[in-house]
């Protein structure tokens, strides 16, 4: 079952530079990672801020063979994707495809922070929206602030 928000990932050029603007709008240092386990494609950096319970992350690329680089030299800065957590996504995505909704993979991806698939932006008016079935390891990570 879908259980919450997760948190917004932005695409930014200047990841330093947002950085500032967010530390002073949110109040709370990020973690900054290049790993793919976090930022699930290569050659992405990401600064995750946990803002009350939800992770807001800035991501940036110079590859533009990855989602965010394709994102930033397509559409520019801006909402890349938004977030949902599920306690089965395997559930939950085949209930979404018997609904209708079309998703990025087959078969759900697997990485270091969970399982994971994507409802490409086309297919939800502009907004791509992550399923995210997040490792143990994850939660804990979020409540603690990564």
């Amino acid at each position: 079952m879908l259980k919450s928000f997760w948190g917004i990932n932005i695409a930014v050029k200047n990841l330093d530079e947002a950085i500032e603007k967010y530390e002073k709008l949110l109040g709370v240092k990020p973690t900054i990672s290049s790993d793919p386990n976090m930022a699930a494609f290569l050659g992405i950096t990401a600064a995750s801020f946990v803002f009350r319970g939800h992770s807001i992350n800035l991501m940036t690329s110079n590859d533009t063979n990855n989602p965010v680089g394709k994102f930033l030299e397509r559409r520019g800065e801006g909402v890349l994707l938004v977030s949902l957590e599920s306690d089965d996504i395997d559930k939950d995505v085949a209930g979404m495809q018997k609904d209708g909704l079309q998703f990025l993979w087959d078969e759900n991806g697997q990485g270091g922070y969970g399982k994971v698939n994507f409802i490409p932006a086309k297919n939800m008016n502009g907004v791509q929206w992550e399923i995210l079935e997040p490792v143990p390891e994850w939660l804990e990570r979020k409540k603690q602030g990564f």
